[in-house]
Parts: C-alpha cells; structure tokens; sequence
C-alpha cells in the first residue's frame, strides 16, 4: 500500500508502528512531519520517505499553507493521522478527498486533555475508521461525538516495543547496578518516565521527603527525563527537592535506546506513576512485566488491567506515602513478590507488539 503518514516522526510510536505494522508488509510509507532529527537514519535506511510539515503562522504562511496542501493534493491508498490535533488534522481532512482511506490514530491526551473541535468533527465523518486504544478514551469519545462513530472504532492497542528489549536483556541482569553506579543495597525507585508536568514529580518527592531519615537513606531515586514539556525550571524544582531528601539518584535528560530503557526498567522496585491522565503507560506496563511493585494512582482507571495483573493504587499522596514505606524492600523481597512475578505473561499477552499486528493490519486492510 502506498501510505501517508501524518504525525511526529521524532516519536518513539509512530516509529515504533512503521517498524512492527508497514514495513514487514512492504508498505510504502511518507510521513508528514513538523520534525525528524531523532529516527532520520533508520528512516533512511528503511526508504520511507520524509516530507516536511511546514508552519502555517509565520512570516511565509501563506507559501507554507501551499506548500502542505501540495502534499496532500495526492493520491494515497491510506491516509493516517497520528496524535490528533491542530493544522495536521484539516490536512488530513483534505487529503481524504483525493485518497481510497481515512484513518484517525487518538494516542491518549489529545482527546483525555482536549475538548470538542469542528475540525476533527469534520475528519471523522470522512474517516473510514478511528483507533481509540481503551474505555475510558472510548467514554470521553462519546460525551464529546456521540454514538454516530461507533461503527467506525476501533478498539486497538499499540504494542510496547519495550518487551522485546527486556526479554532480550532479562536473564543478564548482572553487573547492571554497577554500569548505573547504583549501590547494591540501594531500593530503587522510578518516579515516572519523562519529564512531563503532569507526571507529578514535585507531589511524589514531597511524600519521599516525608519519610524518615533512615527510610530515604535506603532509597535510591531514578528519573527519565528525555521527553516532555517540563523545563528547565521545572528540572531544577525535581533537583531541589531530591537534594533535600538526601536520597542517591540518577538523573537522565539525554535520549536513551531501547536496550538502555529496559536496564533501568529491570533495575526499578518501585515504580510510582502519579500522571493526571493517561490512556494506557507502555512504560507502566514494563514495569509490570519487569517485577517492579508499581504504585498507581486511583484516579487513573485501566480496565483491560484491572482483576488481571497485580499493582497498588492510591487517592491522596497523603496514602501514598505510607505505601512506600510499608513496601521499601526490594522486590524480590516483596510480601507480594508472587504476584509480582505472575504478572509477567498477562502483561507480555497484552501489551506486546505480537498480541496487537494483525489487529492493526486488519484496520488497514478492511
């Protein structure tokens, strides 16, 4: 199939479903992208094309508007609009015109953070179909659109590239803490995994801080600080209060490979996800899969998770600071350590790429 693929190229998704969904079927693939600095050479290497997403509110708007508009002005077999939102979604909107398919990809916080647009109203009455990953986006969809889509949802998962790099690294754990100058008999915490505002770090510190002395020396913090809206104030807030905890920590702020996620994945105990919305974390769901005694807040609701796979969840960071310190052990020492490990194949029969290919392909295809 002859594809245009509009969305971020720079994101480790649209990436991730080229890699697991086009290419082993001989798609041919061009992304419309505002971006392409992280992935170009695998890009490259892989022939997929990339056109460039040019911006409409500047000086050369109305040249730049001509410009994308000569893009879409083409004939695909399939038009996909990833992440949905702004100028990218009436230029998917046009595309439809001169192409067979429509499809529009929601990732999580483009409909959990947004409200209700004229412009995507209009690209889902020509789409062919609309990939909403969970039921609470589905129950948002809804209150928003209506029920004149359903025969249009699909209700499709991206898979965790994750999993493969963790089932490759699993069984050669050792040496790992001294490569991350982590001490041995430190309990390891993740505190979200990007830099994102809306991870809550600041919130979940407070309560690490208000532990007791003996508690927080036990502890050693990681922080995955590579993506998101947090500046660098928002950085020097997270430094701040870590220096006050007088934990060891590990920052990182640089891009990391896949292999280099799982290590510090396999490394966590604890993983504490305090994010305000969320569709479904992949990073959550490795950690999961990993061992780590995850901690999630209440609020945040995963149905395809709930009753399947064990985790602790919390209402007020108040009770989350008591579940840390009732669970400050590693994990393989944990009172709950044989859930932890049975929850390792439900996880990988849910989230891997493996479980969710032909899904994705039979939207494609019909």
């Amino acid at each position: 199939m002859n594809i245009l693929l509009i969305g971020e190229a720079d994101t480790i998704w649209v990436k991730s479903v080229i890699e697991k969904t086009h290419l082993p079927f001989g798609d041919n693939v061009s992304i419309l992208t505002g971006k392409n600095t992280i992935f170009k050479d695998y890009y490259e290497n892989n022939h997929i094309r990339i056109l460039r997403l040019k911006k409409i509110r500047s000086p050369f708007g109305f040249f730049n508007l001509c410009h994308n508009l000569k893009i879409v002005f083409q004939h695909y077999d399939l038009v996909i609009i990833h992440f949905i939102g702004g100028h990218r979604v009436l230029l998917a909107r046009i595309a439809r015109f001169f192409s067979d398919k429509l499809i529009l990809v929601f990732w999580g916080s483009d409909l959990l953070r947004k409200k209700k647009n004229w412009i995507v109203n209009a690209a889902l009455k020509a789409s062919s179909s609309v990939l909403i990953g969970t039921q609470p986006m589905n129950d948002v969809f809804v209150r928003y659109y209506g029920h004149q889509y359903d025969n249009k949802i699909r209700k499709i998962n991206f898979g965790s590239r994750g999993m493969d790099s963790l089932k490759k690294i699993e069984n050669n754990q050792s040496g790992l803490r001294a490569k991350y100058n982590i001490d041995e008999s430190k309990i390891v915490i993740s505190i979200g995994y990007n830099k994102m505002m809306a991870q809550q770090h600041l919130k979940v510190l407070d309560m690490i801080n208000a532990l007791s002395d003996e508690q927080r020396s036990k502890i050693h913090l990681l922080f995955r600080l590579t993506y998101g809206d947090g500046d660098a104030e928002y950085i020097n807030k997270i430094r701040r209060l870590v220096a006050k905890s007088g934990c060891s920590n590990s920052f990182f702020e640089s891009y990391l490979s896949d292999d280099e996620v799982a290590e510090l994945t396999l490394l966590t105990d604890i993983f504490i996800h305090a994010q305000i919305t969320d569709a479904k974390s992949a990073s959550m769901c490795e950690h999961l899969y990993a061992g780590a005694l995850v901690i999630n807040p209440d609020w945040i609701k995963y149905p395809d998770l709930e009753n399947r796979v064990f985790y602790l969840t919390f209402n007020e960071f108040d009770e989350l600071r008591r579940l840390i310190g009732e669970n400050l052990v590693k994990k393989d020492s944990s009172r709950y350590c044989q859930k932890l490990v049975s929850n390792r194949q439900i996880i990988y029969d849910i989230c891997s790429w493996d479980a969710h290919v032909k899904k994705w392909r039979d939207m494609y295809l019909n």
